[in-house]
């Protein structure tokens, strides 16, 4: 048998990028990149040069088509956002317009790891060469990779050191008190020729506005439509006022004269994302006070921040269905729960007592629907005999103004407040000795002295959270105050005295409005006492004939205060 001989044969083969006569007799079409990450001057200088150099260096070569500068001014290499220039040059080199790209340094590109071998992965794939000049590597030659990975991590870890220090000037700048604001967009600050923050007296008035409104109880959108009216502009010269931007101004602290530092923290120096550090979780937040003049007294922007604090734990407990002026008000004289306020099938309007589906075959409650607008009106009815009663109003407001001011009651929440840091600075000093004592007696009376300073805090602290209550209550009643005032002169206004009612229980044919005045006490405490106050003492009843059904309905107002439960 016959054996033939082996034989290989080459029958094809890659053609290389430098060899092949396709591309070497084929102009290339060519783009440069430049980035600076700063605005610095020397930067900039270098900027524009490397610009420079690169357009004369494509427009001078014959073989080469010049197809754009693209480029970074100002901008971080860490990440590709925002990186507007090197993103249009890679959607272009992807979409097979452009040959080769040109490039200072791996650096210039970019600070990632990730980031670089992506895109020269990304581009090889289009036969898009990547020439780095400073390391003078070319992306398409595979046999460089270690190498571009190499020099990529190093600009990786540089920028990571930049960053760190950095870090490491701002908290230095901050722990010794020498931060200055960009003030170009704060409403009601501007900046001094020594950089030193200084108050706009025009803007500073639309500021005190905002604080005076919110501290007459006025809603978010009240504020809103009050200043869209007056033609006040924000901070940006947006004449568009949001909710959002009148709580950030209610809660910036420089409006008291303070400055806390390090609100938010950048927590990845690749990604740039931000966290939100007023917890202290990221980094270490640093307060200093009387940092500027102030426009709003530090006790006024103490209370409207226990106020926003109270009104934020009320909203949380608050139902979603507010949709008229009597929504969460409304109790079953029956049973207790909510009545909800429902559209019929027939469209008519009612309040319904609130018991879900999986209770009403264990709890039936028997109280019927009463009509939306009966309701309405013999509220308005009830409550404007009372308020239009001079001698009850009187009384009224006289049993206000004896509880004393909110401004008064946050002025003892103040000292309180600085009393409690105090005490907790000495028990740090105290744990600090504990650990350098050198005998038993000495450790022994530190202890003691802890034990006593501990229990005087916790008192302060009790002592403390019973004043915020009483702060806000008290704001809440002056507020009030300045309602039936209100009410008083708009006598045709249905909706203003509806807002001063604080519970409305009803009963078969009798419904009883609560003035719930003095007394602080939870929808569920209400709900419990609700069936029992009909019991109680009005301080006006009558009766109501509704022009809509005929039916006559009685009420009665009786005032909480004082109700034991």
């Amino acid at each position: 048998m016959c054996t033939m001989e082996k034989e290989v044969i080459k029958v094809a083969c890659p053609t290389s990028y430098i060899v092949s006569n396709k591309i070497d007799t084929k102009k290339k079409r060519v783009a440069a990149y430049a980035r600076v990450s700063t605005d610095m001057e020397d930067q900039l200088h270098s900027f524009k040069t490397q610009i420079d150099e690169y357009t004369k260096k494509i427009t001078s070569n014959p073989d080469w088509i010049f197809v754009g500068m693209y480029s970074d001014e100002g901008i971080s290499g860490t990440s590709l956002k925002h990186r507007d220039g090197l993103n249009s040059l890679l959607n272009e080199a992807k979409k097979g317009n452009i040959d080769l790209i040109l490039t200072k340094s791996i650096s210039r590109l970019g600070r990632n790891t990730l980031d670089i071998l992506t895109i020269i992965r990304e581009l090889r794939e289009k036969n898009v060469e990547i020439r780095f000049e400073k390391e003078n590597i070319s992306s398409l030659d595979t046999r460089t990779d270690m190498i571009l990975t190499f020099h990529s991590s190093i600009a990786q870890e540089e920028a990571k050191n930049i960053s760190d220090n950095v870090k490491w000037s701002i908290r230095k700048k901050m722990r010794e008190g020498n931060w200055t604001i960009a003030t170009s967009k704060f409403l009601g600050f501007t900046t001094d020729t020594d950089g030193n923050m200084v108050i706009d007296e025009e803007q500073a008035k639309v500021v005190i506005e905002i604080f005076n409104l919110f501290l007459a109880n006025k809603s978010y959108q009240e504020i809103i439509d009050y200043l869209t009216a007056m033609g006040y502009k924000t901070g940006s010269g947006s004449t568009k006022w949001t909710r959002q931007t009148i709580q950030s101004i209610l809660k910036n602290e420089k409006y008291a004269g303070d400055l806390l530092l390090q609100k938010t923290v950048v927590v990845d120096y690749l990604t740039h994302q931000a966290k939100d550090n007023r917890d202290g979780k990221y980094a270490d937040l640093w307060l200093i006070k009387n940092h500027h003049p102030a426009i709003i007294k530090r006790e006024v922007y103490d209370l409207v921040q226990t106020i926003m604090q109270k009104k934020a734990e009320n909203f949380r407990h608050k139902p979603k269905f507010d949709i008229t002026p009597l929504s969460t008000k409304v109790y079953c004289g029956t049973c207790g729960r909510s009545m909800i306020f429902q559209t019929r099938p027939n469209g008519r309007d009612v309040f319904a007592c609130n018991i879900s589906r999986r209770e009403i075959q264990k709890n039936v409650c028997t109280q019927t629907p009463i009509k939306y607008k009966d309701l309405c009106d013999v509220c308005y009815s009830a409550m404007k005999d009372y308020l239009q009663d001079k001698n009850l109003t009187s009384s009224l407001l006289d049993m206000i103004r004896g509880l004393g001011t909110a401004a008064a009651k946050q002025t003892k929440l103040a000292k309180l407040k600085d009393e409690v840091q105090r005490l907790e600075v000495q028990l740090r000093d105290i744990i600090e000795l504990k650990i350098s004592s050198k005998t038993d007696d000495e450790d022994e009376k530190l202890s003691e002295q802890y034990k006593s300073i501990k229990k005087k805090v916790n008192q302060l602290r009790t002592e403390l959270a019973n004043t915020e209550t009483a702060a806000y209550r008290s704001f809440i009643n002056e507020a009030r105050a300045k309602e039936i005032e209100e009410a008083i002169k708009n006598v045709d206004n249905r909706d203003c005295y509806l807002k001063l009612i604080d519970e409305v229980i009803v009963f078969e044919n009798e419904v009883v409005i609560v003035d719930n005045f003095g007394t602080d006490i939870s929808k569920e405490d209400f709900s419990q006492i609700a069936p029992q106050l009909i019991k109680m003492e009005p301080v006006l009843y009558g009766f109501f004939t509704s022009s809509y059904s005929r039916k006559v309905i009685k009420y009665r107002l009786i005032r909480l205060g004082g109700f034991n439960y």
